[in-house]
């Protein structure tokens, strides 16, 4: 076994959850795929998730939605996501239970900020119906000019790919700074030199969720409580607007 990888079982770590986030077009595809083979080639179990997930009936409908074959109200839209989002969440805990690292392009960041940013909807309201999804233990957010984003290959074929509206969306991902799992990487450099700073990042991760002996809480949760059928929480405050900033510590039973 790698000195990176976690075991499943209790006392023997468990998997990391790493996310890549940016705007269209600023590499996070390159930058995770290159992170995925670089961790097999160390001997970690990696498992991977694409967001949205076109392959579920969800999914289908957010493919067409995206590809502008189909409109949908803008808070349906919203919760079409999130729900593409819930819908993992069995299968994010069962690998991240097992010792495997979990490594997916874009996840409830992308929901606030696009949804917020691009269609102008209450953040609030964006935010709660992630609510109590896994927190991931580090973002990895890559940080691109719109401008610069806008000049890459395939630029315009999906809804959201427009100037304008990718500003509005950078200004949304701001709102994400400060926030102790958010890495903000500057995605202008090269790409070897990007590479080797997200391995060394995701590195770092691997071996403090290897550390994970049991006995404490094992996975947190995204700005509020866990789904109903989690055990209690603990720990955490509310934000000024009334849901759980940060994210909040969940008890695993023994």
């Amino acid at each position: 076994m790698s000195k990176l990888q976690s075991g499943g079982e209790k006392g023997k770590g468990r998997g990391a959850f790493i996310v890549f986030e940016g705007l269209d077009r600023s590499g996070k595809t390159t930058q995770s795929s290159a992170l995925v083979d670089a961790l097999r080639e160390k001997g970690v179990t990696v498992q991977t998730l694409r967001f949205p997930v076109r392959s579920t009936k969800i999914g289908e409908i957010l493919n067409e939605y995206l590809s502008k074959g189909k409109d949908l109200p803008e808070q349906v839209a919203h919760l079409l996501f999130s729900a593409n989002r819930w819908e993992m969440q069995p299968k994010i805990e069962e690998w991240l239970r097992n010792g495997d690292t979990v490594i997916t392009d874009r996840y409830a960041f992308s929901g606030i900020a696009y949804s917020s940013g691009a269609l102008g909807l209450d953040p609030v309201f964006c935010r709660t119906s992630d609510s109590g999804v896994i927190a991931p233990d580090a973002v990895f957010f890559l940080k691109v000019d719109p401008e610069v984003a806008a000049k890459r290959g395939d630029y315009g074929q999906e809804r959201y790919e427009r100037l304008e509206t990718q500003k509005r969306v950078a200004a949304a991902y701001g709102t994400f700074d400060g926030e102790p799992f958010w890495k903000v990487l500057d995605g202008h450099q090269p790409q070897e030199a990007l590479k080797a700073q997200v391995l060394s990042e995701a590195q770092a991760v691997l071996s403090a969720c290897a550390q994970w002996d049991g006995s404490r809480s094992e996975f947190k949760r995204l700005w509020g409580p866990a789904p109903i059928s989690s055990p209690p929480l603990f720990g955490g405050e509310k934000g000024k607007d009334g849901v759980g900033s940060g994210e909040r510590d969940v008890e695993v039973p023994n």
